[in-house]
């Protein structure tokens, strides 16, 4: 059972983790304005990705992938966390890095979309990659762990 310091040690770094997240959301939704200001401005250019498109989206695939191994291999159970003795510092750590570099990944996603939004000149590409990333995002949203 974790102490009275660690228990706030716990419950700072998930409202640190969910600031984070909120601030990756709020990103992508960014990008998505930035690349609708941007792409207004100039015309499609048809079959401007070429393999790229192919390129970024198996990437993409394997970015998901990446994701919740990253999340299997870092992030400690929810038990384990509420059933820490000692000092939890540790395995508060990996979920905190686990939980960063999770969403991060998932960030890429929406990227990848940028990327291609930019080469091809339609928004398509971000369209559906930001989606795939915030929807990644919501699945990932950190919990209360109690």
């Amino acid at each position: 059972m974790l102490d009275p310091v660690g228990k706030a040690e716990l419950e700072q770094s998930v409202r640190t983790v969910r600031v984070i997240h909120t601030a990756m959301v709020v990103s992508i939704l960014a990008y998505l304005g930035i690349a609708y200001v941007v792409l207004s401005r100039r015309d499609p250019v048809p079959g401007g990705e070429g393999i790229l498109a192919s390129v970024l989206y198996v990437l993409s695939g394997l970015t998901i992938v990446g994701v919740f191994a990253v999340r299997r291999l870092v992030l400690p159970a929810p038990d384990e966390l509420k059933t820490a003795s000692g000092d939890s510092s540790e395995m508060i750590s990996k979920y905190r890095m686990g939980s960063i570099i999770s969403f991060v990944l998932c960030e890429a996603i929406a990227l990848y979309g940028l990327v291609l939004a930019f080469v091809s000149g339609s928004m398509a590409h971000l369209l559906r990659l930001a989606a795939v990333s915030i929807v990644l995002l919501l699945f990932l949203y950190p919990r209360n762990i109690e």
